[in-house]
């Protein structure tokens, strides 16, 4: 199946135009009508919503501006909203998201598998989170039972470079062996806590000819992702090196891409918000914020292409756009600054990394 022929699954997916605005970052000043939302409307500049967004009688979300032209589908909104109309491709995958579904598609030759969209990740939340704290615990970064300084010298020296151990090691950032029998013993262990069918599940572990061992086993940085709870949603992975051809620099399980902001758990209600890309750029943002006198709550996206995590942001009166200075962040700034003022911003301030440095996490490396 193509992209394309799954657009009337996202549609039937998106049905709900109360929910749909939410997910959007567009409940800020909207007033209920009969099926529906009346909006600010994304595709021009309104003080007063004239964006009618109702399900209709196809059952599916229909839009009219009674300001602009504006109409359209729940696919057209999501378009409006990210500034995607002219990319169809990039508007199904921001609908997929919201969705919660994965396309079937052929991306650069290479087939994407369906995973199960409607019941999101294929382990509960809690078993996922038990699963990734024993792996988080087997492999912190300041020794313990199950590491020695030989197994995580490597991922140490790698953050210590950047400036960025202590940070990591107190945000519990964990490291897996090296490739070998010690990463299979670890994986066996694992296996044994929890079973196979969960172990599967994760998306951490594989079984190959009868023999278990992690996935992506060079992907050896090991970054928990958590909930506003602080439970770990998601464990996010980094190779040391710069990953070349087919190999992927950061890899996540499959299904658990990450629901909230990097940080969300460290939230302090009042302070303003400071959203950046990643989680590196979160430890460096605060190590730089810190010695300049800056308070601020700050939080990271996966990349520019996740920009609506940050509408589940309890954002206060002032919000900081802090992306990388590159053609991409500079292209978010707009989308996001729209989605903090919905999320309830009524100031919006731009940090940027000093010349020549792209990111903050490269600011705090270069800084002497």
């Amino acid at each position: 199946m193509k992209r394309h022929d799954r657009a009337p699954e996202l549609r039937q997916r998106l049905s709900d135009p109360r929910d749909l605005c939410r997910r959007l970052g567009l409940i800020k000043g909207a007033q209920p009508q009969a099926g529906g939302l009346l909006v600010l409307c994304p595709a021009h500049s309104e003080r007063t919503p004239s964006c009618s967004v109702t399900r209709g009688p196809d059952g599916t979300v229909r839009v009219r501006c009674f300001s602009c032209d504006f109409s359209g589908d729940a696919l057209d909104l999501v378009a409006a909203v990210f500034r995607l109309s002219r990319d169809f491709e990039q508007v199904l995958e921001r609908a997929a998201e919201l969705a919660g579904m994965t396309l079937v598609a052929e991306v650069f030759g290479v087939n994407t598998p369906r995973t199960r969209p409607s019941e999101g990740p294929a382990l509960p939340d809690p078993i996922f989170h038990a699963i990734a704290t024993d792996l988080l615990t087997m492999g912190r970064l300041d020794g313990g039972a199950y590491v020695n300084d030989v197994e995580t010298e490597d991922v140490c020296l790698y953050l210590d470079q950047r400036r960025l151990l202590d940070d990591a090691r107190a945000e519990g950032w964990a490291a897996l062996p090296p490739p070998g029998e010690r990463a299979k013993e670890w994986a066996r262990e694992l296996v044994e806590r929890f079973g196979e069918e969960n172990a599967k599940a994760s998306g951490l572990l594989r079984k190959t000819r009868g023999s278990w061992s992690f996935t992506h086993p060079e992907n050896r940085l090991l970054i928990p992702w958590r909930s506003p709870d602080g439970a770990v949603y998601t464990i996010q992975r980094r190779r040391l090196d710069d990953a070349s051809g087919t190999e992927a620099k950061y890899v996540i399980p499959k299904g658990r891409a990450p629901r909230h902001c990097y940080g969300c758990e460290r939230i302090t209600a009042g302070l303003p918000i400071a959203i950046v890309e990643g989680a590196f750029d979160v430890l460096a943002l605060r190590r730089i914020a810190a010695d300049e006198g800056e308070k601020a709550s700050i939080v990271g996206i996966p990349g520019t292409s996740n920009i609506e995590l940050a509408a589940k942001v309890p954002v206060s009166e002032v919000a900081i756009l802090a992306l990388d200075s590159d053609a991409a962040g500079t292209a978010a700034n707009k989308a996001l600054r729209r989605v903090l003022k919905r999320a309830g911003a009524t100031r919006v301030h731009e940090w940027a990394p000093d010349p020549p440095f792209k990111d903050w996490a490269a600011q705090l490396e270069g800084s002497p």
